[in-house]
């Protein structure tokens, strides 16, 4: 009965250490906390004299965007706030906002920054409570007041747009 135990346990600790590790090229390396393998210059060094093995050094080129997945689902919905996202320019003749789960106060300060310009700087304020928005949303209309009061609508809150 020792033994079936012993031989448990031994196999159950073996099979923990070789979860945190990883072989490369005959190399075994630790995996950190998030399951990442942190190499050391020499490491990578020895790594890509290897003909089989490709090191990346960047992982985004450099004029790509990145979006979260909220994000992606807000502007696979509107192709005109795709186009924002993709160009960096704001639509002058329509106001398309991405309305984030999460913070009131946040969404209006991302509205804030998004139309403010070097003439024309907009910040929106109001006092009291901060809501929580549990529906992301792409909100439009004809102008920046009329964008603020369909956020607004579903709270009780008065802000101005300075």
């Amino acid at each position: 009965m020792y033994k079936k135990i012993l031989s448990i346990s031994l196999t159950a600790f073996l099979a923990s250490c070789s979860s945190n590790t990883v072989e490369i090229n005959g190399n075994t390396y630790l995996k950190n906390d998030q399951g990442e393998i942190v190499l050391t210059n020499s490491d990578i060094d020895t790594l890509k004299r290897n003909p089989d093995i490709l090191i990346i050094d960047k992982v985004m080129p450099d004029n790509a965007i990145t979006v979260s997945s909220e994000e992606l689902a807000l502007i696979s919905q509107d192709s005109d706030l795709f186009e924002e996202k993709v160009t960096g320019k704001i639509n002058t003749e329509l106001y398309i906002f991405a309305l984030k789960t999460g913070s009131l106060k946040s969404n209006l300060e991302r509205l804030s920054q998004k139309f403010s310009t070097e003439d024309k700087n907009i910040e929106l304020n109001y006092d009291g409570v901060d809501y929580y928005i549990d529906e992301p949303k792409v909100m439009r209309s004809s102008s920046l007041e009329l964008l603020v009061a369909d956020i607004l609508n579903d709270y009780p809150v008065v802000t101005s747009i300075y």
